[in-house]
């Protein structure tokens, strides 16, 4: 039998009859109550809006499909069916957990791939039950149709909640144990990973008098859980095994969940996966790889993807290379040599955004080349006198870009992974290099779509090295789908 929280600070305090002066204990239980309500009708929320759009998805497609068939007449038959379809597709998504939180929430592949194993398991009761039966042709139709829609439910709703985020509604308000460079180590890896879901209160320190900018020691805990409404305690200190302990028990007793940051290994380039061996929690690190079928599948996407988009961006190719030829004198392709997959040097191609003699401007100019070299080898449009009229139209909108595609389609990089540097960059990766360098550049990544020239190092080498470690195809598709909104606002496009 599971017992709330609530209950087991009852049994605690019923426990405790030698103490001296009574107190009241329906203030601390009405708060633990209210935080665990709070959550679930989080949870009922979520769950209930993603069964919306699933319900509307599962509509729209098995009418699409019919229609697609140049049958209307079946459509009766289809909506009868409708509800069998919406129960089987439930619970495929059910089966592949997407209707968990936010990690679980974003795995789009998987929704994808719960969609079609759906139309496949009505499929088969069609076999059974000839009732149920539908054309293969209608079949075809509904995988797809599903697929795409479960997707993108997903990705509507992850909008959706990152938008009311925005608004500072339904925030958690989150507590940090750790001295000031671990909170300020979490803090930024919420921004910069666009996590709005927390709502950093400040941090407690295991030694308050080493650190004017914490709230308190640990003995401020239960009172700052209880002033601020704290919810989630996300714990960086490195806590002896009593104190963890102390911890762990005044957050739980309060309806505060805990999260546990290992210092150690956060910095370790390596994929963790959590399990329990005789419920003992373990954490097992493994070495990130891309097995034969994730390559394959990789591939496959560079090829289709870049050589489509090089047939239907030929003209807008051939009206970039005219405008530059007519605004500066000099070839329209820029080519630069930088670091590929093992270290190997290959010439990326870009739309030339610069004047022919731009490196002799530069190293004309002491004072440009050190704040080149300071600005981790980027000047701002406006204090590069390099660039030309065209070449900031093509930065600002990413168009100069373009011709990489060749690159992708070369096999020299590909569509989603680390931007490729020059030499001189690498030294920012120190012991990581090897990581980083052990899988193909990108024409995008996960640094392009969390602020670009914005975000500079050591903070890109560590989006370069989290995206390498924790890849996915669902990663990349998310990627993809990002790039198209960091280049229409622009930002850190220079």
């Amino acid at each position: 039998m599971r017992t709330s929280p609530a209950s087991i600070i009852e049994e605690r305090i019923a426990a405790s009859r030698t103490l001296d002066e009574p107190f009241d204990l329906r203030p601390q239980r009405d708060a633990v109550n209210r935080r665990v309500w709070h959550e679930r009708v989080r949870r009922l929320l979520r769950v209930g809006t993603l069964l919306a759009g699933e319900s509307a998805v599962v509509a729209a497609s098995l009418a699409l499909s019919l229609v697609a068939t140049v049958d209307v007449g079946r459509l009766v038959h289809g909506l009868n069916l409708l509800p069998l379809i919406f129960l089987v597709g439930t619970g495929a998504q059910a089966v592949f957990q997407t209707y968990g939180p936010a990690t679980a929430r974003r795995s789009y592949l998987r929704s994808a791939v719960g969609g079609v194993s759906a139309v496949a398991a009505f499929a088969l009761l069609g076999i059974i039950y000839p009732d149920f039966r539908m054309l293969l042709r209608e079949y075809l139709f509904l995988a797809v149709f599903m697929a795409s829609g479960y997707a993108a439910v997903r990705v509507g709703v992850e909008q959706l909640i990152r938008a009311i985020y925005r608004k500072e509604i339904g925030r958690r308000p989150t507590l940090i144990i750790g001295d000031h460079d671990a909170a300020m180590g979490i803090r930024v890896h919420f921004i910069v990973n666009d996590d709005r879901q927390a709502r950093v209160v400040g941090h407690l320190s295991p030694d308050p008098s080493q650190d004017p900018t914490a709230l308190g020691g640990l003995d401020s805990l239960r009172d700052l859980i209880e002033e601020h409404d704290i919810r989630s305690v996300v714990v960086s200190a490195h806590l002896d095994a009593d104190r963890f302990r102390e911890v762990v028990r005044c957050c739980l007793l309060h309806g505060a969940t805990v999260s546990v940051v290992p210092a150690e290994l956060s910095s370790i380039p390596c994929k963790f996966k959590s399990q329990q061996i005789a419920g003992w929690p373990l954490i097992e690190l493994e070495i990130p790889r891309l097995h034969l079928l994730q390559v394959v599948a990789k591939r496959t996407l560079d090829i289709l993807v870049s050589g489509s988009a090089l047939v239907l961006l030929a003209p807008v190719g051939l009206v970039i290379t005219l405008a530059i030829r007519l605004d500066s004198p000099g070839p329209a392709i820029f080519r630069q040599q930088r670091l590929g997959l093992g270290g190997r040097s290959f010439r990326l191609w870009k739309f030339r955004s610069m004047r022919v003699d731009a490196e002799e401007v530069l190293k004309t100019d002491p004072f440009l080349y050190r704040r080149y070299v300071e600005s981790d080898y980027k000047l701002s449009p406006d204090e590069d006198p390099r660039v030309t009229r065209v070449g900031r139209f093509l930065r600002r909108t990413s168009l100069d870009e373009l011709p990489q595609l060749f690159n992708v389609l070369l096999g020299d990089m590909s569509l989603v992974g680390p931007r490729p540097v020059v030499p001189e960059e690498i030294e920012h990766y120190g012991p990581d290099a090897r990581v980083f360098l052990a899988v193909k550049p990108g024409l995008t990544g996960y640094w392009q779509i969390n602020g670009r020239s914005d975000v500079a190092y050591p903070e890109r080498a560590r989006l370069d090295i989290d995206y390498i470690t924790n890849w996915s195809l669902g990663k990349d598709l998310a990627i993809l789908a990002g790039t198209a909104s960091a280049v229409l606002r622009g930002r850190g496009a220079y």
